[in-house]
């Protein structure tokens, strides 16, 4: 990622993370929000994840996209972030 204006670091939260099923479990999660100064995306996606109380690391970069143990989704995908931080499906 070195060169296109996105810092290489990944924050490390201590924000529980939802599973499904009957013996659901706690595990931690790492998740960074890259995002653009004034962009609405970008305030929509933290708006998201303040809301379900994630915490996350917020860098600057060329366009919105939360990376989520791992996985980058972009900004515009609402649905994918919410399953990947365990709000949604299984």
């Amino acid at each position: 990622m070195r060169g296109r204006g996105v810092h290489p670091l990944v924050w490390r939260t201590d924000a529980p993370r939802r599973e499904s099923g009957i013996a659901a479990k706690l595990t931690r999660m790492e998740v960074t929000l890259y995002c653009r100064s004034g962009s609405e995306v970008s305030r929509r996606i933290r708006e998201l994840l303040r809301e379900k109380g994630v915490e996350f690391d917020e860098l600057e970069g060329e366009r919105t996209v939360a990376v989520i143990d791992g996985v980058a989704i972009p900004g515009t995908r609402r649905a994918q972030i919410e399953q990947a931080i365990g709000w949604i499906g299984c």
